[in-house]
């Protein structure tokens, strides 16, 4: 087994702690909420809906496992339609307000599952969970890229990408334990019901916007690493 020397792992150690985003944390007088944040929140109430999408087809719906393809197929040319039209999205609105609009529409569409719609019916609903949730997911996701400089980038969303499979099983594994408790439709109106609120209550924060924000956060470091010859001349 080749060890690796102890300088190298040092710089590695170094190099992760740089890119950290932690590191890169907001530091202005006035708060605002970083898009590991508001996914961390989204993802985590988004997720009863997945989480309980199967009890849906089975017990409200009256579905078989066909039917549970046919919901799932359902969200993805809902996906589809929503990538189609996010570029004239993106024309009029901004990201604050599209991840707004999505949460709100996801809450709706957990709301009105709670009621047990037709078998029908219950598909078309789901298209428009597809289409929030792509406009989340590429808003949040393009919020995290786009504050980033190319040097840290990689580093930073693999934290990043981290928090939102976290968020999803950590938000799994509770709304199952509440529908335990009670029951699918009341657990995906509590759903609904928090993840509308937090929508609410994150919007005036505004998620962070381009590298121009982000060099204002950080204090007393350069906005790329040191170059090969600085290296080599700090050692000699």
């Amino acid at each position: 087994m080749v060890e690796t020397p102890a300088g190298d792992r040092g710089r590695a150690l170094g190099e992760i702690r740089r890119g950290l985003p932690r590191r890169l944390a907001l530091r202005q007088g006035k708060p605002r909420a970083s898009c590991r944040v508001a996914a961390a929140v989204f993802f985590a109430f988004s997720s009863a809906v997945w989480a309980l999408l199967p009890l849906i087809a089975r017990n409200l719906l009256g579905g078989d496992a066909g039917y549970y393809g046919i919901l799932l197929g359902a969200v993805g040319a809902g996906a589809i339609g929503g990538a189609v039209l996010m570029p004239k999205l993106r024309a009029r609105f901004d990201a604050d307000t599209l991840l707004l609009g999505a949460a709100g529409v996801t809450a709706a569409v957990m709301a009105g599952l709670s009621f047990a719609p037709s078998q029908w019916l219950a598909p078309v609903v789901l298209l428009a969970l597809g289409a929030a949730w792509i406009t989340a997911l590429t808003t949040l996701n393009g919020a995290a890229q786009s504050i980033l400089p190319n040097w840290v980038r990689g580093r930073s969303l693999a934290v990043y990408l981290t928090v939102f499979n976290g968020a999803m099983t950590a938000g799994s594994l509770i709304w199952g334990v509440v529908a335990e408790a009670a029951g699918v439709p009341l657990t995906l109106l509590i759903g609904a019901a928090g993840l509308f609120a937090v929508g609410l209550v994150f919007h005036p924060l505004k998620l962070p916007r381009g590298e121009a924000d982000l060099s204002r956060r950080i204090i007393g470091r350069s906005r790329s690493p040191p170059s090969p010859s600085r290296m080599i001349e700090a050692r000699s």
